[in-house]
């Protein structure tokens, strides 16, 4: 699957939560995946771009919630937690 067929199966935002957001010495990566269309052989591929690419950079291990836009927005406890977006798939955009 290339990039832009991704992108285009891939109906999502990814948010970071946990303390890799403020601590140095962070133990892992916490991240939240919001999808609007649930195309899980893309988010499979999505999860493993992702991984990867933040293996390389900080040596880490990657923890993943995925949840539909209806779920997350059901949470009303993990809303309470200190969250960045980092790419918004409503404005295309990263953060």
């Amino acid at each position: 699957m290339t990039d832009s067929v991704l992108e285009d199966n891939v109906k999502a935002s990814v948010i970071l939560m946990g303390s890799f957001q403020f601590e140095k010495s962070a133990n892992d990566i916490d991240l939240i995946i919001v999808y609007k269309t649930a195309n899980y052989v893309a988010l499979k591929k999505l999860k493993s771009i992702i991984t990867k690419t933040l293996n390389d950079e900080f040596g880490l291990p990657v923890h993943y919630i995925t949840l539909s836009q209806n779920e997350y927005a059901e949470m009303e406890q993990l809303h309470k937690e200190k969250q960045q977006i980092i790419f918004d798939f409503n404005n295309k955009s990263i953060v």
